[in-house]
């Protein structure tokens, strides 16, 4: 609908997971589906990214990032995928990069 695909399901150890999320039409920029384990913890995630926009000079992506973890439900352990919330780049960035302007001279560190 209006150049973007959206209502979309994923199925994921026998949980069903729907979002409201969209991503371009565009061929060159199709969802990305990875299943490592980025954590280390010796499960894998599913990582989904997305791309919402994009322009001359423009790209809005958005990942969503989902891990398996047994839970009980009624006396009964089973694992269900829970999605974990990613830090935005830019809240990231402001949080370690420290920067200092001279006359001369910008320093980033």
């Amino acid at each position: 609908m209006n150049e973007v695909f959206t209502n979309f399901k994923i199925v994921l150890k026998v949980v069903s997971l729907q979002d409201l999320w969209i991503n371009t039409t565009s061929p060159t920029w199709s969802p990305q589906i990875i299943y490592e384990d980025i954590n280390k913890d010796g499960k894998n995630e599913l990582i989904i990214i997305l791309t919402k926009g994009i322009g001359t000079g423009m790209l809005e992506r958005e990942v969503h990032v989902f891990h398996i973890q047994n839970q009980r439900i009624n006396k009964e352990l089973v694992e269900v995928s829970v999605e974990v919330l990613v830090d935005n780049p830019i809240a990231i960035v402001l949080k370690n990069v420290k920067t200092e302007l001279l006359p001369n001279k910008a320093i980033i560190k």
